[in-house]
């Protein structure tokens, strides 16, 4: 066996190694042959296999390996944990087992314990007692009560506040129909006390303590008696009566009817209606004109003529005309058949 030069050399650790070769078949002693390939160090590629290379200095002969035991059987105590073989015995106990069978049973005993743990927590949650469940349950319910108390809160100060503007505005209105009832109220007031002056206005005009169907008498003078003058005895004289106005409240048609059944003739001539006449509401419509109590207008008969007058008063019977030019006393009783027939005539000026 030879070593290499110092030259060659890479790294300290690096030797000549001596390794032993196996024939094949049984019986076969080793040889032992010599090995001038440099080793590398243990900082090498792991890509290398070296499991059985020495990295020592001096050469030595590789030992077999040893077989590896078999694995300790670890007996599962009475109280669910694992307990590692003859631990019924008092002499035996963990620390005379393998390493290898210890580890298994530390880790074995570890994880049973966790699942038994974990079975806990399990049936704990099932039954609504684990202690995070009900921390969190606790949580919750002290966050719904403050978010109640919150709702609560709001809903009472939206309430106020609703019936404080209700408060508000029911007052307004309360105030505004006051006023508008004041302001209807003076407006009937004006407008009766108008009403009332205009009636008491047309009672003026009308000459009410006269009667229905006034008679017209011519006018006489009356001359003074000379004093200390005896009177001569004349004939009395019988004053002349004139003859009331007739009136007549019926229309012609029914007097000639009435006339007709009295004497009989042999044709009466018919009524023609020669105008249109009616009466809506005491107002009187005379062709298709609107002549109300008070209006002045010209009225025009057979015996008087056309003169300016107003109407004093409007019925069903009659409609009274009075003049009103200055000195003249002259008035005019008319009925629906009158203005009808033409015998009384209405215009609202002079022709």
């Amino acid at each position: 066996m030879s070593l290499p030069s110092p030259a060659k050399r890479r790294c300290a650790s690096v030797r000549p190694v001596t390794s032993n070769s196996q024939k094949c078949g049984p019986g076969a002693s080793p040889v032992s042959q010599d090995i001038k390939a440099p080793v590398r160090c243990s900082t090498a590629s792991p890509l290398i296999p070296t499991t059985n290379i020495a990295t020592f200095d001096a050469p030595r002969t590789l030992k077999r390996q040893r077989s590896p035991e078999p694995p300790v059987k670890v007996q599962a105590s009475t109280q669910g944990g694992l307990s590692p073989p003859n631990a019924n015995f008092g002499s035996t106990s963990i620390a005379h087992l393998p390493k290898f069978a210890a580890s298994t049973w530390v880790f074995r005993n570890c994880r049973e314990q966790r699942i038994a743990e974990l079975q806990e927590e399990l049936r704990l949650v099932e039954s609504g007692k684990h202690p995070k469940f009900l921390e969190k349950l606790r949580e919750f319910q002290q966050k719904q009560a403050d978010e109640m108390e919150m709702i609560d809160i709001m809903y009472e100060r939206e309430k106020e506040e609703i019936e404080r503007k209700f408060r508000l505005e029911h007052a307004a209105i309360q105030r505004e129909l006051k006023e508008r009832e004041d302001d209807l109220v003076q407006a009937l007031l004006l407008e009766v006390d108008d009403r009332i002056r205009f009636i008491e206005a047309e009672v003026a005009v009308l000459d009410v303590a006269g009667p229905a169907c006034p008679t017209f008498s011519m006018n006489k003078k009356c001359l003074r008696r000379r004093p200390h003058d005896t009177p001569t005895s004349t004939e009395k004289k019988k004053a002349r009566t004139t003859a009331p106005a007739i009136i007549h409240l019926l229309p012609e048609h029914i007097i000639a009817e009435d006339v007709r059944l009295l004497v009989p003739a042999e044709s009466i001539p018919s009524v023609v209606q020669h105008h249109k006449v009616s009466l809506d509401n005491g107002k009187l419509i005379y062709e298709g004109k609107t002549y109300q109590r008070g209006q002045a207008l010209v009225v025009q008969t057979e015996n008087y003529g056309a003169f300016a007058g107003m109407i004093l008063s409007i019925c069903e019977q009659y409609i009274q005309f009075r003049s009103t030019v200055p000195g003249d006393t002259r008035q005019v009783l008319a009925t629906m058949d009158d203005l009808e027939s033409g015998r009384v005539i209405l215009r609202k000026k002079i022709v």
